[in-house]
């Protein structure tokens, strides 16, 4: 008789493990507070995060305009009063920081102001609520990227620094041979002549000052970034950056690399060039808002909307096998201006293989079917700027986990849900089928 009077959290770990991990994060958040095992268990336990991440799918994720706060949507929820909205306390040390870029359920910040010369980085898990500030990068000008990987079962990670670094060069000097890292003749190492968002009004390195694009590599467990000297683009010239494997790729319009793919391993620390499909040339890496990389499947993908503007083709490649890019799926774009949906579509990723979510920044995101050719097209507030949307897998990781044996301090910094009910900001509104 006793044996039926049994609770739940009297179940071993390992199945209690499978029963919360398949639960929404604002349950889960709930079920924090009933007990200090089960607090335990989804707040501290690095295996429970585990087998959490691995079950997720990505959801939508917004940051505001002054990067001051981040949102997340729920896309897998039916009940729109379920909606979930991640709010984390951007007081001291998070003020001025902005996402960067976001791996397997961690976000990595940087410093939007570079008045005082200094880039930052800091790692940050919104779900844990904490933080990690990096060791400060080389001072670089602020046409910078920074990209990471992390792997949440080895818990390492790594970060790169791509940037246009400004020095004056004198008529001895080549500026193609400066390394910022090395000494010069007298012992010191060579000063930077750094551009503010005061003296300049573009995002483009001054044309009277010699630029060289840039790499650093910050690997956990270092206390200094090291140098990955010139690299082979300009950060300026790639955007729609993809994970894929132990890489990032982008989209290359830069006129010096002969392909349209570029890459940079994290395995090897060296970049690199993929060819893309033979009918797409420089003309179309140029068109930012008409090509996207995603992974599709276990296969890397482009959706080109600039070689057709009433379709969007598919183009997926076998992963390392030269030549293999095949036109998949062709999409009809047509259908959605039957709703006045006449602003592009931005692709942002493909849910159980086959469902491709796409937004826009009127707000509308698009669900399609790429093998029934159906879809749906959902409301959400209007989005001001589309590269403030992002596809984040929630994680449970604590950071104290991810930065052990490490001289790095984690700081508490108190994520916020908000209440079970709708918001300006977290409500989808079926708009139609089609």
């Amino acid at each position: 008789m006793a044996d039926d009077n049994r609770s739940l959290i009297d179940l071993p770990k390992v199945y209690l493990e499978r029963i919360f991990s398949n639960l929404p994060l604002p349950s889960l958040h709930i079920c924090c507070s009933v007990t200090k095992l089960l607090f335990d268990l989804i707040k501290s336990d690095s295996d429970f995060a585990r087998v959490h991440l691995a079950k997720s799918e990505p959801q939508l994720l917004i940051q505001s305009e002054t990067g001051s706060s981040i949102h997340m949507v729920d896309l897998d929820t039916t009940d729109t009063a379920s909606q979930v909205e991640v709010k984390p306390s951007f007081s001291n040390p998070l003020h001025g920081f902005g996402v960067a870029d976001l791996c397997n359920g961690l976000l990595l910040l940087e410093s939007l102001n570079m008045d005082n010369g200094v880039y930052s980085l800091m790692l940050f898990n919104p779900v844990a609520g904490e933080c990690t500030l990096l060791p400060d990068a080389l001072t670089l000008y602020k046409s910078g990227i920074s990209i990471f990987f992390y792997c949440p079962k080895t818990q390492h990670f790594e970060v790169v620094s791509a940037f246009h670094c400004l020095a004056p060069v004198s008529d001895s000097d080549s500026c193609m041979d400066l390394d910022p890292y090395s000494d010069s003749d007298s012992g010191s190492v060579t000063e930077l002549n750094i551009v503010s968002d005061h003296e300049t009004n573009s995002n483009d390195p001054d044309p009277d000052s010699e630029s060289i694009a840039m790499g650093e590599l910050y690997v956990k467990g270092s206390d200094l970034w090291q140098s990955l000297g010139n690299i082979p683009f300009s950060p300026l010239t790639i955007y729609s950056p993809c994970h894929w494997e132990k890489a990032m790729h982008w989209i290359c319009a830069d006129e010096t690399i002969s392909n349209v793919i570029v890459f940079f391993n994290f395995e090897t620390h060296e970049f690199g060039e993929i060819q893309g499909p033979a009918r797409l040339g420089k003309a179309h890496a140029h068109a930012c808002n008409r090509l996207t990389l995603l992974v599709l499947g276990d296969r890397l993908s482009i959706f080109d909307h600039f070689s057709s503007e009433t379709k969007l083709e598919v183009w997926v490649m076998e992963y390392g096998v030269r030549d293999s890019w095949t036109r998949e799926y062709v999409i009809d774009s047509t259908v959605w201006g039957v709703y006045d949906l006449h602003r592009p579509f931005r692709p942002m990723m493909c849910r159980n293989n086959r469902e491709v979510m796409m937004v826009s920044s009127d707000g509308y995101m698009l669900f399609y079917d790429l093998v029934m050719k159906k879809g749906r097209i959902v409301f959400h507030p209007p989005i001001n700027a589309a590269w403030r949307v992002m596809m984040h897998t929630p994680s449970f990781m604590s950071l104290s986990h991810v930065v052990s044996d490490c001289k790095l301090e984690v700081v508490n910094v108190r994520s916020r849900f908000a209440d079970l009910e709708l918001s300006p900001l977290n409500y989808l509104q079926l708009a139609a089928f089609f």
